[in-house]
């Protein structure tokens, strides 16, 4: 059976145009968890991988500065780089979390790449009102797909 991987593209022309903020903004208001917490739970060690992986992606900055703004080593954000496209795909959590916050920083780029003049109806409050109606259905979705106790104690 092979392993699945995310691969995530991005035009060199549109790097820069997210900045490591807001990566981090978006991260926090979709996991509801802070990076920056020197916290060793599973959610956030998949929150900051994601950080990793997107600031990676999106911007241009090198290994260095992407751990110097969570406040960690640089070997931790290569360590992810490495492993977030398989993990990605085999936590249901976290493809949930980066399948909104790549959606996200997707339109975040498009809405920042666009001139002035080509903008007419594109706000920035009808992108974070999206956010946050899809924050809402994921916390909703989790609610339903999490196992009751009953569930986890067996049949027996």
């Amino acid at each position: 059976m092979k392993v699945k991987e995310v691969n995530l593209q991005i035009a060199v022309a549109n790097k820069n145009v997210v900045t490591l903020q807001d990566i981090e903004a978006c991260i926090i208001r979709i996991t509801g968890l802070d990076m920056k917490e020197r916290n060793r739970g599973r959610a956030h060690v998949n929150a900051r991988a994601l950080f990793y992986y997107l600031a990676y992606k999106y911007t241009s900055c090198n290994v260095s500065e992407i751990a110097r703004h969570v406040g960690m080593n640089h070997a931790s954000v290569i360590h992810h780089l490495k492993h977030a496209p398989y993990t990605i795909p085999q936590d249901p959590e976290m493809q949930v979390w980066y399948d909104y916050i790549t959606a996200y920083l997707n339109e975040l780029v498009h809405s920042k790449s666009l001139d002035p003049s080509e903008m007419g109806g594109v706000d920035t409050m009808n992108v974070l009102e999206k956010v946050e109606y899809l924050l809402e259905k994921v916390q909703s979705c989790l609610l339903y797909t999490s196992p009751s106790p009953r569930d986890q104690r067996g049949s027996g």
